[in-house]
């Protein structure tokens, strides 16, 4: 599939362009609660930092449980999210993006990238310290996409934090809510202090930045 470059004619005045797009009615609260039963199912591996061969387990940066979300089997999230990050993307980014499931990666010869999913744990002291989402075999990642599957008020921390000039800026616990942001962006997810927070997370690639 060809990468899509967005019309920079449909990108919003600058003073109303948003570095974090948080959206509230991608989902309908039925489709989260059936993406987070299947969350419940897939979260058995241990995180990783870093890309490719050169990914290691670290949990002083990074402790949750991850899995991957089949792009056939689920096909109607990836479509949802592709259309959504579209929108989003020609309103606040213009940047050159390209559906992840038929993107050829970099770090190994296969084509196609899967949206994963998180587990945070109280009992684990989950979290994961400041980050990009970019770097060694993935440069070509431009925009990161995070759902909040779980019921913000039934854990404790767990907070998705980002931090672009200005000190840390806390984002939307809110169940269903959407949050896109540039890859380049500095983040982290606080440790979880009680309950556990799902959420699914994606990272949608482009042509090198230029």
């Amino acid at each position: 599939m060809r990468v899509r470059i967005q019309n920079s004619h449909s990108l919003l005045p600058p003073s109303e362009r948003k570095l974090i797009v948080v959206s509230s009615c991608v989902f309908s609260d039925v489709e989260i609660e059936k993406i987070e039963s299947l969350a419940k199912t897939k979260c058995h591996q241990a995180s990783a930092t870093g890309f490719g061969e050169n990914s290691v387990v670290s949990p002083d940066v990074r402790k949750s449980k991850v899995g991957w979300v089949d792009p056939v089997e689920w096909k109607w999230v990836y479509d949802r999210l592709w259309h959504h990050i579209k929108e989003v993307n020609a309103k606040h980014f213009g940047a050159n993006i390209n559906d992840l499931r038929y993107t050829k990666r970099q770090d190994c010869s296969q084509t196609g990238h899967r949206l994963q999913i998180s587990h945070y744990e109280e009992s684990e002291s989950s979290h994961y310290t400041w980050h990009l989402d970019v770097g060694g075999s993935n440069w070509s990642r431009k925009l990161s996409i995070v759902v909040q599957l779980s019921d913000g008020e039934s854990y404790g921390g767990g907070v998705l934090q980002t931090n672009h000039g200005s000190g840390p800026q806390s984002l939307s616990k809110q169940r269903g809510t959407v949050i896109i942001f540039p890859s380049w962006i500095l983040h982290r997810v606080t440790p979880v202090t009680c309950g556990s927070r799902y959420s699914l997370v994606g990272w949608y690639p482009g042509q090198q930045w230029r």
